[in-house]
């Protein structure tokens, strides 16, 4: 089946998810055997946010910065 458009976390999740039931059912991601399901994962991982146009890294840092300014909040600082 083919990947959902899109740049949300949420599309790409389902596209991840989309990527994984395929491995499940044929033991491939398109043309790619991975050798076990965590490194299907991480392929799968890195295809969603490629056709997203999107960097996991800075993803990861988008989270990261999130969590520091809801930390601050909780604690009563400013943002």
């Amino acid at each position: 089946m083919p990947l959902k458009p899109g740049r949300s976390d949420e599309v790409i999740s389902r596209n991840i998810e989309e990527l994984m039931h395929t491995y499940h059912e044929t033991g491939k991601i398109g043309n790619i055997k991975p050798k076990n399901e965590k490194h299907a994962r991480e392929i799968a991982t890195a295809i969603a946010y490629r056709e997203a146009g999107r960097s996991r890294k800075k993803a990861q840092a988008l989270v990261e910065r999130a969590r520091i300014l809801l930390r601050r909040w909780q604690s009563g600082g400013g943002v």
